[in-house]
């Protein structure tokens, strides 16, 4: 969980003997931490003005407590601080920088707190294989996509470099022909934390009706043609180690999907009680995968979450296996309702609906969807 630990023993003055200060400054490495990526101080005493204060702007107030600074000492250097997020709770902060830490580099932080101060270097080891990096799946997988799909996911062996990614993304159509502005530049690129899955947006200007880039341009992609999205062999790993070779996926375009998928008819599958069988949900159409992973969870019904695995059976199957076998007591499912299918149609709301029909939408929130393991 933890990469770089740091304890560090600061003087509290002023309050007549000086008596020792502990304070504790963490990196989380851990992918599958809440946390992942950020730098925590920890036995932090606010007072109640200053909890206040960083409660209503922790921003400002969280930047004029931490500075994080990349090198080892930017002592007499006009360095700005690295950019980022401040949250702070009860005895301690957090700081996620706006571009995640990167291997190998050196960072510098400072903490002060009323007349205490913590400061300190660490270093992000490299721990992956110096390979060249593999484009290992690009979803959705299926060979027919609705026309107006929302987005790619592309998964990569390795962390990749994170900048300017589109220009070695393309679109084909079937006459050989590139798709011009098909994918919409985001910036930054839409990369989880760890650098190895990029969210490819289709540009959304083009997908909703009534948008001026829908009615200038169109879709990007037209029904009953074929299509092929090439990454270039030039898109490189953070160590700059390109792809062995370009790759190039097909698939057909069918027509647009509006409408939101139904809950109702999605099926279960139930798992045996006193087994480790997996639990599996069947959708009535593709969902986002990604989203899928997140925003379906297990749980009994004292509101005690199921711990497990998840992963896909094809694209309309998702399947949980838990970790200890199932009980003989009730379960529930709880969706999000906000899950989208490939065309950002979410449980809650279409995509194209329009905003004067939002008024009637209920808040966004978790579906319950009980069940029970079969005796």
């Amino acid at each position: 969980m933890v990469l770089i630990k740091y304890c560090v023993l600061a003087w509290l003055l002023g309050l007549g003997p000086a008596l020792l200060w502990a304070q504790q400054v963490t990196l989380i490495e851990d992918s599958s931490h809440v946390y992942f990526g950020e730098l925590i101080v920890e036995g932090i005493n606010w007072s109640e003005d200053e909890w206040k204060e960083m409660a209503q702007d922790p921003q400002n107030m969280g930047a004029n407590y931490l500075q994080v600074y990349v090198g080892k000492d930017p002592s007499g250097h006009q360095q700005p601080a690295m950019w980022g997020k401040y949250a702070a709770s009860e005895h301690a902060m957090r700081f996620k920088p706006r571009f995640p830490f990167e291997f190998d580099q050196d960072y510098y932080y400072r903490f002060k707190h009323n007349q205490h101060r913590t400061e300190g270097s660490f270093r992000v080891e490299d721990r992956y294989p110096a390979t060249r990096p593999r484009l290992l799946s690009l979803e959705p997988k299926i060979p027919v996509v609705p026309a107006n799909i929302l987005r790619f996911y592309l998964h990569f062996s390795t962390p990749m470099r994170r900048d300017s990614p589109y220009q070695y993304i393309h679109l084909i159509d079937q006459q050989g022909d590139t798709v011009k502005q098909a994918f919409f530049p985001a910036e930054p690129p839409l990369w989880d934390r760890q650098g190895k899955r990029l969210t490819l947006l289709f540009d959304p200007g083009r997908i909703k009706s009534g948008l001026e880039s829908h009615e200038a341009w169109g879709l990007a992609l037209k029904t009953n043609q074929q299509y092929h999205l090439v990454v270039e062999e030039k898109f490189s790993s953070y160590r700059g180690q390109t792809l062995s070779s370009s790759v190039s996926h097909s698939f057909v375009v069918g027509p647009l999907d509006i409408q939101s998928p139904q809950i109702n008819n999605w099926k279960i599958s139930a798992p045996k009680a006193h087994s480790q069988d997996s639990l599996m949900i069947t959708f009535d159409e593709p969902i986002d995968r990604a989203q899928a992973m997140r925003w379906i969870q297990v749980q009994q019904s004292q509101d005690k979450p199921t711990k497990g695995k998840v992963h896909f059976s094809g694209e309309g199957n998702w399947v949980f296996k838990p970790d200890l076998p199932w009980g003989i007591q009730p379960y529930e499912i709880m969706v999000n309702n906000q899950l989208e299918d490939l065309a950002g149609n979410s449980l809650r709301k279409p995509f194209e609906m329009s905003a004067g029909g939002t008024d009637t939408l209920t808040p966004a929130g978790w579906i319950t969807w009980p069940f029970h393991p079969v005796e």
